[in-house]
């Protein structure tokens, strides 16, 4: 592969790794809403309590997947690569080196990605079966 050619995959494998963030921040807002409209809805009602708690629970775990996904994970100290492209930008590196970093970086990017993807999903899972057991809890 050309240096031009890993340039693009890195560039588009980053490129995922920022849509997925986004998607993450936005769900991490949506799910903080809902803790707040659980709490409302439980002031003054005795009906089944513990739905409603099993439902904030899992609306909990599921902030902290978000949050646990959010935190970065690749340690760029040990990438140089990452500190030759904004630091020593007169600094003159081989073809080699450039190669052989760009594809560790898009695999550590691709790594990462497929992580938070992950935990995404799994948050996603506990968030609608914690909305199953709210409204299970508010209208039986």
């Amino acid at each position: 592969m050309s240096y031009d050619e890993l340039k693009a995959i890195y560039d588009d494998t980053s490129g995922w790794l920022k849509f997925i963030e986004a998607k993450l921040a936005v769900f991490l807002t949506f799910e903080t809403g809902l803790i707040y409209f659980l709490i409302k809805l439980n002031e003054g009602h005795e009906k089944n309590l513990l739905f409603l708690i099993l439902g904030l629970i899992g609306v909990l775990v599921s902030i902290i997947l978000i949050i646990g996904a959010l935190l970065p994970t690749i340690n760029k100290s040990l990438n140089p690569l990452y500190f030759m492209s904004w630091t020593d930008k007169g600094y003159d590196y081989t073809d080699s080196i450039k190669h052989e970093h760009y594809k560790k970086q898009i695999r550590e990017v691709a790594q990462v990605s497929k992580r938070k993807m992950c935990f995404l999903r799994y948050s996603i899972i506990i968030y609608v079966l914690s909305i199953i057991l709210v409204v299970i809890g508010t209208y039986c």
